[in-house]
């Protein structure tokens, strides 16, 4: 799969979980993100695409204005997509929105979008599970096929069981990336997910991801210290070992605005930490 190649991992933060106005994008997160000290900033794709062309003018706007770069956007499909099953959304309707969507990622300098989704791709009861990977896979090639006009990288994301019924472990969002035999498709390791699924460190060896998300397994917080997540510093080190130098994204959840900031202070120093060790 293609990776951006890079000379070290980049910090960045999802806002897709923190609290904020749909309408916006957690655009209003971007400026004091930069001061904490954060390489990038991923959006949740699904709200810029579903931005009339004024609005996303003015976020984008703010963007260069805030001068901190969008490395990649996730929740890329919104939620009354449906890709699995015996009543899918029409081709035509996926075919379009991701014109628009992915056009407006390439715009704010997006290198990867992460099919995550975990809505869309529920395998109803009685489905054959295998019919819905065809299906998936349909699905990742038109993405690709669509991204790659415009050098983005399609990272398929694997969602724990609380949230869907497929693609629950990362060797399975390998294997589903190799079949959709793209050169954009690679697969996005999460440690939350994987340590919802009570997967070892060493699942990550089934490839090189081209993307990574973090957050505490415990409410899915920020990570603060290591005591809640003492398997993190094996998970950095397999990383290492795989000699993987993409980003590093926190997607945590808050309680509210006001505890935000010094989450996101702490994890940032704890991850640069990590990283930063030596094998």
């Amino acid at each position: 799969c293609r990776a951006h190649k890079e000379e070290a991992v980049k910090f960045g933060c999802c806002v897709n979980l923190l609290p904020h106005d749909p309408a916006w994008g957690g655009l209003e997160y971007a400026a004091e993100l930069k001061k904490l000290g954060y390489d990038y900033v991923e959006y949740p794709l699904k709200e810029l695409a579903a931005m009339d062309g004024q609005r996303f003018a003015e976020f984008l706007r703010t963007v260069r204005e805030t001068d901190l770069p969008c490395r990649s956007c996730n929740d890329l499909l919104p939620p009354n997509f449906q890709l699995v099953g015996p009543q899918v959304t029409s081709a035509e309707e996926v075919r379009a929105y991701l014109e628009n969507a992915l056009a407006r990622a390439a715009q704010l300098g997006a290198s990867y979008v992460v099919f995550g989704s975990p809505w869309s791709r529920k395998c109803p009861e009685g489905f054959p599970l295998q019919e819905a990977e065809k299906q998936i896979i349909g699905f990742l090639r038109c993405a690709a096929d669509t991204a790659s006009r415009f050098g983005i990288v399609v990272a398929v994301e694997h969602n724990n069981h609380t949230e869907t019924n497929t693609l629950n472990h990362y060797a399975e969002v390998v294997r589903i990336a190799e079949l959709a035999a793209r050169p954009n498709v690679g697969a996005l390791c999460d440690y939350y997910h994987l340590r919802m699924e009570n997967d070892s460190p060493q699942a990550v060896l089934a490839a090189v991801p081209v993307h990574t998300h973090f957050s505490q397994k415990e409410e899915r917080a920020y990570m603060t210290d290591l005591s809640k997540e003492p398997l993190l510093p094996e998970y950095a080190a397999v990383l290492r070992r795989l000699g993987y130098h993409g980003g590093v994204s926190v997607e945590s959840r808050v309680t509210g605005k006001d505890c935000w900031l010094t989450g996101a202070r702490t994890a940032l120093a704890l991850l640069r930490s990590v990283f930063s060790q030596k094998a």
